[in-house]
């Protein structure tokens, strides 16, 4: 698993089985943990062959996303007896929903992204996350190298967010037999939320710092109505890269400048809902194919 905010709900609901030793690993290059406070996991740097062997004795290895690539190398390396469970969150299995999905960004986010693919390839930084060109810059630079077909034939059960997600994977990879599996991590909704002025003009951009939600090309389109909104609230607490959320707030300063309002750490449920109960509208450009 990752050091995500998922992570504490998932360790509460899985030691909830009786009967079921769980073991709980986070692949992370530093001791020190952001986002889970309370699972009581085991920090893992580097991938070692005593680590692999010792995940083939379990009846069940669950992959929470499949983002990094070092997780995909741990899965190829797993014995194909061994049973995997891949709870994917999106962004980690785009890529392999077809053609169609292949490019999910509008014309500035798309020049953010060449930007940034210049700005890593000059640093030499390679962990880029859901961002795509990252495996092709590994094999260039001849690192781990690992195709579609060495780990997704090893996935035997599937938890995407959706179940039409699962079926358009499958359509799309001739290897893929995964069985789907309806899971999702429990949240704790408030439903007394209420929203204060529907006119208030306050809006929302986006969810989270993923880049499908082209929140420069947004901000811009917003632009033409800058005059009546009042504050526009961007989430970029979740997802992305620190280039990607740098240029998003520069854009959104210059822009909007005092009315553009960024969420940057991680707030409390309570706290959350107490900046977004005046959001009148939410913008989420997403590029329909």
């Amino acid at each position: 698993m990752s050091d995500e905010k998922f992570i504490d709900s998932a360790f509460n609901i899985f030691n909830l089985i009786e009967n079921c030793k769980n073991t709980f690993y986070c692949l992370h290059l530093n001791t020190n943990l952001e986002f889970i406070k309370c699972a009581k996991v085991e920090i893992i740097k580097t991938i070692s062959h005593e680590l692999v062997a010792y995940l083939d004795t379990f009846d069940l290895v669950i992959f929470h996303s499949l983002i990094e690539l070092r997780k995909k190398e741990l899965l190829a390396r797993l014995k194909e007896t061994t049973q995997v469970l891949w709870i994917g969150w999106g962004a980690d299995y785009y890529h392999l929903m077809g053609s169609s999905f292949d490019n999910l960004y509008l014309n500035h986010t798309d020049d953010i992204l060449k930007l940034m693919k210049v700005h890593y390839r000059r640093r030499k930084i390679f962990e880029l996350g859901s961002f795509k060109f990252y495996q092709n810059q590994i094999d260039k630079f001849k690192r781990f190298k690992l195709n579609n077909t060495e780990w997704i034939s090893k996935i035997n059960f599937f938890a995407p967010v959706l179940k039409s997600e699962y079926e358009i994977v499958k359509k799309n990879n001739p290897n893929f037999n995964a069985q789907f599996l309806e899971w999702n991590y429990p949240i704790n909704l408030n439903t007394n939320l209420q929203i204060i002025n529907k006119k208030s003009q306050v809006l929302l951009v986006g969810n989270s710092a993923s880049y499908y939600n082209n929140h420069v090309d947004a901000l811009l389109y917003l632009s033409k109505f800058k005059t009546s909104i009042k504050k526009i609230i961007a989430p970029l607490n979740y997802g992305g890269e620190p280039f990607y959320i740098n240029k998003v707030v520069k854009n959104g300063i210059e822009i909007f400048d005092d009315k553009f309002f960024v969420l940057i750490e991680f707030y409390s449920k309570d706290k959350y809902y107490e900046i977004i109960e005046n959001v009148s509208h939410a913008i989420f450009l997403a590029k329909d194919n």
